[in-house]
């Protein structure tokens, strides 16, 4: 029961991340909401941690800690998902999505029948 309990405020902890960050209209993944929430937990302890001046104690932080993180790393996933894309359109754009300088057309393959001169 615990276990659900902290999937559950994880996912909600995510959820509230992802609102704050204007996504309430985007189709979020679960399971990226969740992954954002555990991390940005641990980030939101590791930005405490700084800020009290112990170090880089590596911890799990509390509620606020773990939306701020939550949004950290959101920010960060989709910076990276966003440029994922653009490499991704440029390089469709571009041309490079199978040339004829790649893949003889049949036309250019020479006939087996055609290079034989016939006596």
């Amino acid at each position: 029961m615990l276990i659900l309990a902290i999937l559950g405020l994880a996912l909600v902890i995510g959820m509230i991340a992802n609102v704050i960050l204007g996504g309430r209209n985007s189709t979020a993944n679960w399971g990226e909401l969740l992954i954002a929430a555990f991390i940005g937990s641990l980030v939101g302890g590791l930005l405490s941690s700084l800020i009290a001046g112990d170090g880089l104690a590596l911890k799990f932080s509390g509620l606020i800690g773990s939306v701020i993180g939550a949004i950290i790393v959101l920010l960060m996933w989709r910076g990276i998902k966003s440029s994922r894309s653009k490499k991704h359109s440029a390089h469709q754009s571009s041309g490079h999505q199978g040339s004829s300088h790649n893949n003889p057309s049949p036309k250019n393959v020479p006939n087996k029948n055609t290079s034989k001169k016939h006596k």
